[in-house]
This record gives structure tokens, sequence and C-alpha cells, in this order.
């Protein structure tokens, strides 16, 4: 969970860089699915606890 934890904050970070200099962040099919996993992750784990 932590790799993939740091994996979508490196994603994220890449993004914001891109988005302070102009530049849309396109990302490839395998960080789009590892962000997907992530969210439903997410989502699952807010869901359980509520």
């Amino acid at each position: 969970m932590d790799e993939i934890r740091e994996e979508v904050l490196k994603l994220k970070r890449e993004e914001l860089k891109a988005r302070l200099k102009g530049v849309p962040f396109i990302p490839t099919d395998k960080e789009k699915s590892l962000l997907e996993k992530w969210e439903a992750k997410i989502s699952k784990s807010t869901y359980d606890t509520q």
C-alpha cells in the first residue's frame, strides 16, 4: 500500500508542476490505472469507516 501511495504522490506532484507551468498533464495508461486503483481503495476505506 505504501508503494502505491508513494507512486500516486509522485504523480500528483508531477501534475501540479505541469499545471504551474501551464502545460497539460497527460498520464500514461499505467499511471491512469494506478490512480484509479488508489481512488478505489480510498473510496472503499472511506465507505467502510462510515
